[in-house]
């Protein structure tokens, strides 16, 4: 039992630090709530549950990981900027 109460409150503080949370605490997050969707897999799994029950999880989980690839993605775009080339003086005047 208090194996349950002790992924909700993290399922629960991971959750508000999502949503409400400063950009490095929202990756920590995430992470957690990645990690915790691929351990509830995982137990139903080791306890052979039907395929109805796996639905909700892995739901979770990809849009989870949807959000990391995202967060992913506006970083490295932060980071990446484009060149733009010079026009010569000539081609200013025309």
């Amino acid at each position: 039992m208090s194996y349950q109460v002790t992924v909700g409150w993290l399922e629960l503080l991971a959750g508000l630090l999502l949503a409400l949370g400063p950009p490095k605490l929202q990756e920590i997050s995430n992470f957690l709530l990645i990690v915790l969707m691929m351990g509830s897999i995982f137990t139903l799994v080791s306890l052979k549950e039907s395929l109805n029950t796996y639905i909700p999880a892995v739901v979770c989980l990809a849009l989870l990981v949807l959000l990391d690839i995202c967060q992913f993605l506006v970083r490295t775009e932060k980071v990446v900027r484009p060149i733009r080339k010079k026009m010569p003086s000539s081609a200013k005047g025309s």
